[in-house]
């Protein structure tokens, strides 16, 4: 606290933000007999105050003690989720948060629901600011759930906590926060269960956004019935399966007339649709999507607009390869969405024609996928596929790190020489045999080593895998381990058959144990002390996730 001729500021004379007698707060507090507070100082009076507090405690044996506690005052705060149910949306926040940049975030830029210190005003009044402020909406009633103290142990700050419905026609202002304080706000709207997802996989990480999202998830959005892959119904689906063609068309095609539409709904409602063998993802008897295969030729896969972007194509192309050796596609070149999502799912183009099968000038991209063509798996930002001899360096260069050794079966010291001798002969074109292990390199786009997830299939349990994953510490902490290691399962229970993928890890690698409980596995075993290991005895917790475990959760 600054001293002046006249007083200290912020104590006797008003500091810069007009506030006086900072040095006074929690002297008198006195609703818990066991705590008498002795002295208070203001450690610093900047924005928000940071105050030492000296206070005498009775401990549960009678005797008492002289603690030291620091606290910072930043005031109360209040935090509101927008939500629609019809639509299954939510309305969140994204900014850029310094304090989570220099504490290991990526970037910086979290998702929010949107929040902001009381200032003042009663909660409810805050909230209803803030909402105009940052995502320029004004609604109707808002519902108060709790009040939460979000880090006790120095923060002083109580947050107040609101849901509300919301829609489109609710945002009026421009949004985008306070300019002269900052702020750079975007409003960004998710599907409720994408943004499940995405507390559950690392890209939500803001505390209140999380507590909301699971409080919306208990009491308001109900649990959607579980998604199946069945037979289509016919002929009684055929409008269904039509009106799901025509959404997915009218979302992709862009390069089609109001005329063409018409002309091929026609023809996918008689023709096409009756000739092939039709498989549905259905949610109760809600058709979400469909495919239509004769022999080895997917002909048709169409994914209506409520289920776009949540993995039901995903769904509906694993079913049509899990009993093939081959599968072919054609895919219209003016849709490169379509050729994209076939490409990260280790298609590759075999061939173009000018036209359509009906002679029509929409150019045709004719892709191939093979069983044994070898395992390449993409997602949005990672490529995974078999380790390189060319790749061994780098390989080796996280594998020496000891934070990343110590968890596993090498050491150290581990040489090029031993990366060559293991990566040499390891099988890469197909998943691995029995008995065998393969170890897939995790590579981002500009094709840096991050990693590496290792399968193994067992050679004494048929349809039995056991997967692990490694990576560098510069790539750890960004849901990288959670995504490749998604795909590579994806790809183990669709493609490789795998009824049964299990997992160990040492009790005290924490990240593991959440990263596994992420992707679905269950904690079958501890073996306490149950492996002698780098010189001390070690406890191994063991992990499982069956095919139908993992199908459920897609």
């Amino acid at each position: 606290m600054i001293e002046s001729p006249s007083g200290r500021l912020g104590a006797d004379i008003p500091d810069r933000r007009g506030r006086t007698g900072l040095d006074r707060v929690g002297r008198d507090l006195d609703r818990n007999p066991d705590v008498r507070v002795d002295d208070v100082e203001v450690v610093s009076d900047g924005w928000h105050v940071l105050r030492r507090t000296t206070l005498s405690y009775r401990r549960r044996d009678g005797v008492w003690e002289r603690q030291q506690r620091e606290t910072y005052d930043r005031g109360n705060g209040a935090t509101i989720l927008l939500y629609d149910l019809e639509r299954r949306t939510v309305l969140l926040t994204r900014q850029f948060r310094y304090p989570a940049y220099v504490n290991d975030h990526p970037d910086g830029m979290l998702l929010e629901t949107a929040a902001g210190l009381l200032d003042g005003d009663a909660p409810e009044e805050a909230v209803r600011r803030e909402l105009a402020e940052e995502l320029g909406a004004v609604v109707g009633e808002v519902r108060h759930v709790f009040d939460l103290y979000m880090s006790p142990g120095s923060v002083t700050e109580r947050v107040h906590f609101f849901v509300a419905p919301w829609t489109a026609g609710d945002v009026t202002g421009p949004g985008g926060g306070v300019v002269d304080e900052g702020e750079d706000i975007e409003a960004v709207e998710l599907p409720f269960d994408e943004a499940l997802r995405m507390v559950a996989d690392g890209r939500i990480v803001d505390g209140k956004t999380v507590i909301l999202l699971q409080w919306a998830a208990l009491n308001l959005f109900p649990a959607p019935p579980s998604v199946t892959v069945r037979a289509a119904r016919m002929p009684d689906e055929l409008s269904e399966l039509t009106r799901v063609w025509r959404e997915a068309v009218e979302a992709t095609h862009d390069f089609l007339s109001a005329d063409d539409v018409a002309y091929y709904a026609e023809q996918v409602r008689t023709t096409y649709l009756p000739a092939l063998t039709v498989d549905v993802v259905a949610r109760g008897d809600e058709v979400l999507g469909f495919a239509g295969v004769d022999g080895d030729r997917l002909e048709m896969l169409f994914v209506g607009d409520r289920a776009r972007g949540t993995g039901v194509g995903t769904m509906l192309l694993d079913h049509a390869r899990r009993n093939r050796e081959r599968l072919l596609v054609d895919v219209n070149e003016q849709n490169p969405s379509a050729h994209a999502f076939y490409l990260r799912r280790g298609f590759r183009q075999v061939g173009r024609s000018e036209t359509d099968g009906d002679g029509r000038p929409f150019p045709i991209l004719h892709l191939e996928w093979m069983r044994d063509a070898g395992v390449v798996l993409t997602t949005d930002r990672l490529r995974i596929a078999p380790l390189e001899v060319a790749q061994a360096a780098e390989f080796v260069a996280y594998r020496t790190i000891p934070e990343v050794a110590r968890w596993q079966s090498w050491d150290v010291d581990y040489s090029l020489d031993d990366a060559l001798a293991y990566l040499g002969p390891m099988p890469r074109a197909s998943l691995p045999a029995s008995g065998e292990w393969q170890q897939l390199g995790i590579t981002d786009a500009d094709g840096a080593l991050l990693g590496d997830v290792a399968v193994h299939r067992l050679a004494d349990q048929p349809a039995t895998f056991e997967v692990g994953v490694t990576l560098a510490p510069s790539a750890q902490g960004r849901g990288v381990a959670a995504e490749a290691l998604g795909a590579v399962l994806r790809e183990l229970f669709a493609v490789g058959g795998a009824h049964r993928v299990i997992a160990f890890s040492d009790a005290r690698n924490e990240p593991v144990a959440r990263l596994l409980g992420r992707l679905g596995f269950r904690q079958e075993a501890r073996q306490v002390d149950g492996d002698w290991f780098k010189g001390e005895w070690t406890t191994l917790d063991q992990w499982a996730l069956l095919e139908r475990e993992w199908r459920g959760r897609v």
